[in-house]
């Protein structure tokens, strides 16, 4: 049987719902549940109209049972007094299961009827709100299409303007790279000027310095050529007078080596020479100290001129 909330539903289902409006149409979570709330309660109804109609049956075979009792009562009466009661009751029971089963069939017939209306109500609302989302939903298509548009539009006119954008970036990035490699240009001529003239002085410090050192060392070798040839010229007069101990010395020697050699009549020469013995010795002794100076002279001067260079460029 339906009960109170059944018939709540069923004039929620008649009155208009309620549904808050968005931006896209009606809410959708609100849809759904008054779409699960129709399909709830269109089940109820339906059990309720099972629960009638097994009802009916049930009170359809009762009613059999009593219509055959009955049947079998009165055939099974007799004409005596004491039947009468039974009778009696018999009677009274029909019209009992004729009011129950009357009272049964209104029941169901009304459950069914209310069933019904409510069904078609119900049809009739989701049919209307089925075309309503449709139409809201033809228009969310639309309206989606014109914001995508919309969107698109604006997609390419950022675009566009992230292009110009970029364009002006690599543009100004063009320039600066420009200009920092003209400063850098600059920078390293005036580097480069400066290392040149740095060069340049220190080049010509080196060079006077390197011509300051060749001089000095001309100077030193002039003065060392000049000592040299002083020392050789030296070494040369010593030479010679070296040389002049020798030829004397050899002539000493040549002197003495033919007084030396026999002489004819030897004996007579010796004997006229007896008398000049006393001169004699002086003479002999002043050319051995000649001849002992000029030995003694040479190996001075031969140690004087290994010293000094043999040569002088």
């Amino acid at each position: 049987m339906a009960g109170p909330e059944d018939h709540q539903l069923a004039g929620d289902a008649d009155d208009k719902a309620n549904f808050d409006v968005v931006r896209q149409g009606f809410d959708r979570d609100q849809v759904r549940q008054y779409v699960q709330n129709v399909d709830l309660h269109v089940r109820r109804l339906s059990a309720d109209r099972d629960e009638a109609l097994s009802q009916v049956v049930e009170l359809s075979e009762r009613l059999e049972v009593a219509h055959r009792e009955i049947a079998a009562l009165t055939e099974g009466r007799g004409t005596t007094t004491g039947q009468a009661a039974p009778n009696r009751q018999v009677q009274v029971a029909k019209v009992e299961a004729a009011e129950i089963t009357g009272r049964a069939q209104v029941a169901a017939e009304n459950t069914w009827a209310a069933a019904e209306q409510a069904s078609a109500a119900l049809r009739d609302r989701y049919t209307h709100l089925i075309r309503e989302l449709d139409k809201q939903h033809a228009d969310i298509q639309v309206e989606h299409r014109a914001i995508m548009d919309a969107a698109h539009g604006h997609v390419r006119k950022m675009t566009v303007e992230a292009d110009r954008r970029q364009a002006e970036i690599d543009e100004r990035a063009e320039r600066e790279r420009q200009r920092i490699e003209s400063e850098f240009d600059q920078t390293m001529t005036t580097r480069r000027a400066d290392l040149e003239r740095e060069i340049e002085s220190r080049h010509a410090a080196s060079t006077a310095q390197a011509r300051r050192t060749v001089e000095e060392a001309n100077a030193k070798a002039r003065a060392a050529v000049a000592e040299a040839n002083k020392r050789l010229s030296d070494l040369v007069a010593v030479r010679n007078q070296i040389a002049d101990h020798i030829r004397g010395t050899r002539e000493v020697i040549e002197q003495g080596s033919a007084l030396l050699e026999p002489v004819e009549n030897e004996a007579e020469v010796l004997a006229s020479a007896k008398p000049l013995e006393h001169e004699k010795p002086a003479k002999n002794t002043e050319k051995t100290e000649k001849a002992n100076d000029k030995p003694h002279s040479v190996p001075q001067q031969r140690e004087a001129r290994q010293g000094a260079p043999s040569t002088v460029d």
